[in-house]
């Protein structure tokens, strides 16, 4: 006997404010996104035969179903809101069987659906990484620093190359362990470029064993992501009903999602300000993680930040737009990664980027705050991807440009 269908389950969620994202609409995804309560949903169950339809049925509710979403992610509120799932669950098996034989859906060589994880590289990824910076004109002494990307357990970096004016050093901060080239420039460098070209293998990330003595670094408030009871209230509201850090974590995820556009409109935006995104309600990838890893942190889930790019899977050489930022929380002895912002803008990957972050990309530094010697004359590094250019101890801007050539076709 030829097996059945498999039934694909289509969530499509109707918010009752419109949020920007750049999702299509016939993602397909395979559980239930988003537990947040007080917003309609509806349901659509397709039996899809290669071309052909068999089954559509809608049904709106007011809480999101809980058929086919793992136990540990479940709210008290809404288990008891099957009626509707049960239902439609038995309708697919009736038509399954009734229709008789069916072709599976087609899949590629790996057996992913074709359409697979959209802007995902897994398992591992191989480029040569460009880094380009363009001094501006300066009339004075001036001094720069630049991050340097370190060897992991989930990255490997050499560098290939490094033409750089000035005189140059590398140093490291004690608190996050960053590698940083620091350069002392005089007036004659103005205009002048640093090229640094670096190779990279990464791995896909998902949670690993924390090998921290103490989660504290990672429960203290930094200067734009506070620790207070303004974020201690929302965040235990988020969490109220979970009972592990795990279950809590999701559901600060989800709320961050539900909260959040992603948007780069007026100012404020971009520099990781937690404060700012939870009045302004949107923000760019900082400004998510800045106000998840405050929300965590103010509810004792340990959290820490990271920043580097996402090198693109679509094409195999050319420019990249720039930086990209992440996060990651500590939970039943293990790191795991979240991207909140790509789940944002992709909700068919909300699933996905809860606990993994894909091989294609390249993580620059960790940690907010950072103290390097010498030290900045504007203080600790808030976070560092872009050059930080000071000209008589005040910051400077940097014309910056990210390409890349991959080593490995996928």
């Amino acid at each position: 006997m030829n097996p059945a269908p498999a039934a694909r389950v289509r969530i499509h969620r109707t918010r009752q404010r419109l949020k920007d994202r750049n999702a299509t609409d016939d993602d397909t995804i395979n559980s239930i996104q988003g537990l947040s309560n007080g917003h309609s949903w509806a349901i659509g169950i397709n039996i899809n035969l290669p071309n052909v339809t068999l089954l559509t049925f809608t049904q709106p509710f007011r809480y999101p179903p809980m058929i086919l979403h793992p136990p540990q992610f479940q709210s008290p509120l809404t288990r008891p809101k099957v009626t509707t799932c049960a239902f439609a669950i038995g309708l697919i098996m009736f038509t399954v069987l009734a229709t008789g034989t069916a072709v599976p859906r087609p899949t590629n060589s790996s057996g992913e659906d074709e359409k697979g994880l959209r802007g995902v590289i897994q398992d591992r990824d191989a480029f040569e990484f460009h880094y380009d910076a363009t001094l501006p004109e300066f009339t004075s002494t001036a001094r720069m620093w630049i991050p340097l990307p370190a060897t992991d357990e989930f990255q490997t970096v050499t560098i290939l190359s490094m033409r750089t004016p000035g005189t140059k050093k590398i140093v490291e901060d004690l608190t996050f362990g960053n590698r940083i080239l620091f350069i002392e420039l005089e007036p004659e460098d103005s205009g002048k470029t640093i090229e640094i070209r670096m190779g990279v293998t990464r791995n896909e990330k998902s949670h690993y064993r924390a090998v921290e003595p103490s989660m504290a670094p990672y429960l203290k408030a930094d200067r734009l992501t506070p620790v207070n009871e303004t974020f201690r209230e929302i965040g235990l509201g988020v969490i109220e009903g979970h009972q592990t850090d795990l279950e809590g974590a999701r559901a600060l995820y989800d709320h961050v999602i539900e909260t959040l556009r992603y948007q780069k409109i007026g100012t404020g935006w971009g520099k990781g300000d937690a404060l700012y995104a939870c009045d302004a309600r949107s923000g760019n990838c900082t400004d998510f993680h800045a106000y998840f890893i405050a929300l965590a942190r103010s509810v004792g889930i340990p959290a820490r930040f990271a920043i580097g790019a996402a090198i693109p899977f679509d094409r195999n050489e050319g420019p990249i737009g720039g930086y990209h930022c992440w996060a990651e929380f500590y939970a039943d002895g293990k790191w795991w990664p979240v991207d909140i912002s790509e789940a944002d803008k992709h909700s068919s990957l909300t699933t996905y980027y809860f606990g993994h972050h894909p091989a294609n990309r390249i993580e620059f530094s960790r940690g907010r705050d950072i103290v390097v010697d010498p030290l900045p004359k504007s203080g600790p590094i808030s976070f560092l991807a872009y050059p930080l250019l000071e000209v008589e101890g005040e910051p400077t801007n940097v014309d910056v440009a990210f390409s890349f050539n991959r080593l490995e076709q996928h």
